[in-house]
């Protein structure tokens, strides 16, 4: 059975990486935004895989394959979404619409997602860094519980 949920998350991971566009979104199937170009919503679609992405990684259990093309894939992810924030602090469905809640409280997950993987890892950690004002290390972060991303 191991084998096989190992297998299936290889095939999920490489469909992911296959699907992620050049400017590092993706683009949900179902949930869209009426403010979003053609009513697209690639802040929702990013964070969500973004999120997987990232919680694959930190997931003791199971080795990927090629782990330099999903720290790639993440790094591309979390700079579009930095790219994208809003001036007023806040994400919209796309780069340009009035920001909302639900796809802010998605990106900053996301974002802090990204913050928990180790430093040399990504080339986008210290953007995120500066984007949420100087967080501590993730060692610091998970040593004392400031807060929990499950």
């Amino acid at each position: 059975m191991r084998q096989r949920i190992e297998a299936a998350l290889e095939k999920a991971v490489k469909f992911l990486l296959k699907t992620q566009l050049p400017d590092g979104t993706w683009i949900p199937l179902w949930f869209g935004n009426q403010f979003g170009p053609d009513d697209t919503n690639p802040t929702y679609g990013t964070t969500r895989v973004l999120h997987a992405l990232t919680e694959l990684l930190d997931f003791k259990e199971w080795k990927p394959a090629r782990p330099e093309k999903i720290l790639n894939a993440i790094s591309k992810a979390a700079d579009w979404l930095i790219k994208a924030q809003n001036r007023e602090g806040g994400w919209a469905g796309a780069t340009s619409g009035p920001a909302s809640v639900e796809e802010t409280a998605l990106a900053v997950h996301a974002l802090a997602k990204v913050l928990l993987l180790p430093a040399e890892s990504l080339d986008c950690r210290h953007k995120c860094t500066r984007l949420f004002g100087g967080l501590p290390s993730s060692n610091h972060i998970r040593s004392h519980r400031l807060c929990s991303f499950q």
